[in-house]
């Protein structure tokens, strides 16, 4: 079972705990507790309780029902999903790398071993090994720098405000917690990623940074990059794909395609006055 994120290294989501959607009131959240919590207790009738999991249920709810414990869970739990997407890509990249490095530095090899005496093949091994390892050693410098790049928006001591990508596309009224305040504003159409924004209430005004928490979705400026995973079938005999609202587009993937591939489709980012960014369709290979 995943642990709690204060004894060990792993983060739990309390919000898929219980069950509830990241916006759910504390109403909703005290009825999914209360279900929850019913089947784990140490007094449940079958005399089987599961301690460990009654406790990482305490813990999700004494966390989410407190305005500014809440505030602080979701700054660390959007830092987290960052963590796991960048973490995600860094593991495609170096496989996708690696494999192209090993498999070009054998073609390499076997065509040129077909026109040297053999006692050329031992030193042309050892020289196609040295292409991979280059090609490597390169592909660990363009991750190095796409982490960089992705750190920039992680987010600082500021409180976060996590959005939708139609909140983002169409802006509108939002509200959030705030040191134990309840802040209410209206966010224009287009807002970005990583973008801060003021909130004045009373007499005080605050700086919060906005972020796009929508699954599959990265947003660079008003580029929205937005990835598909496919099956191999689909893949292999070519599919219809239907992106979710705002975007609400359907995508024809042809067979036989070669993964991972790209649709960018002008216009279709994230709108603002000097002209809406593009939408950027990623497709992979579901693994």
């Amino acid at each position: 079972m995943t642990k709690h994120s204060g004894q060990s290294d792993h983060f739990v989501d309390y919000y898929q705990l219980l069950g509830v959607t990241k916006s759910a009131d504390v109403t909703t959240i005290k009825r999914a507790y209360r279900s929850q919590i019913a089947r784990h207790h140490p007094d449940r009738a079958d005399g089987k309780p599961d301690d460990e999991m009654a406790s990482l249920l305490n813990a999700a709810y004494a966390t989410l029902k407190d305005a500014d414990m809440r505030q602080r869970y979701d700054n660390k739990l959007m830092e987290h999903h960052q963590k796991l997407w960048l973490a995600d890509k860094k593991r495609q990249l170096t496989e996708k790398i690696e494999g192209f490095a090993h498999r070009h530095a054998n073609k390499v090899g076997q065509a040129l071993k077909s026109r040297l005496s053999p006692e050329f093949h031992d030193q042309l091994g050892v020289q196609a090994g040295r292409l991979a390892g280059h090609a490597i050693k390169h592909a660990k410098r363009l991750w190095h720098k796409l982490a960089q790049a992705q750190s920039m928006d992680l987010p600082d001591d500021l409180p976060l405000c996590a959005i939708s990508l139609s909140t983002a596309y169409q802006g509108g009224q939002i509200s959030l917690w705030v040191d134990g305040r309840q802040l209410q504003t209206t966010l224009p159409k287009g807002i970005g990623h990583g973008e801060v924004i003021q909130v004045i209430d009373a007499d005080r005004t605050y700086r919060i940074r906005i972020a796009i928490d929508t699954p599959d979705v990265q947003v660079r400026d008003k580029d929205v990059y937005y990835t598909v995973r496919i099956s191999t079938t689909e893949a292999m005999i070519g599919t219809q794909v239907q992106l979710p609202p705002p975007l609400s587009l359907q995508l024809s993937v042809p067979a036989h395609a070669y993964y991972p591939t790209s649709v960018r489709l002008s216009g279709r980012g994230l709108p603002s006055d000097d002209g809406a960014g593009d939408l950027v369709v990623v497709f992979e290979l579901d693994a």
